[in-house]
């Protein structure tokens, strides 16, 4: 996939494609209300319920973002991120991490994982789409 030819690099969108957008979330409300929402700005969306389907979906279906819940069922957040971020081929697709747990070591544990932004639970879906925007834009993906 051309997206994917330069390692550790941002994925590109192709020219009359949609950004898309790979949501990580073991709980099927909060996955449905971001799909909504995001499919209603435009964005191609996947999901993944855990862990090990986050990894397996990030090379199947090539998102250009991951929403990336931290707990998770079969492999954390953590630990989905810094496989990512550990892997030539995945390093450069930016990762925000939605999540509950909310304290400040929870966010430094995130960026020291590679995390590219962190956005708390519950989130309000403006904010949301500014954090989108602003990841794509500084590295940028362009949305």
């Amino acid at each position: 996939d051309a997206r994917y030819t330069c390692p550790g690099k941002p994925p590109t969108v192709e020219p009359g494609k949609k950004l898309k957008i790979l949501i990580v979330d073991d709980e099927n409300d909060v996955r449905s209300s971001l799909r909504e929402f995001l499919e209603g700005l435009d964005f191609a969306i996947c999901e993944a319920v855990d862990g090990e389907e986050a990894l397996a979906k990030t090379f199947t279906e090539k998102p250009h973002l991951i929403l990336l819940d931290l707990r998770l069922p079969k492999i954390d957040g953590y630990q989905v991120c810094q496989t990512l971020k550990g892997n030539s081929i995945t390093s450069g697709i930016p990762i925000i991490m939605v999540t509950a747990l909310n304290t400040t070591p929870n966010k430094i544990k995130g960026i020291e994982h590679g995390a590219d932004d962190y956005i708390d639970k519950p989130f309000d879906l403006e904010e949301l789409a500014a954090r989108i925007k602003m990841v794509t834009r500084r590295l940028g993906i362009g949305a």
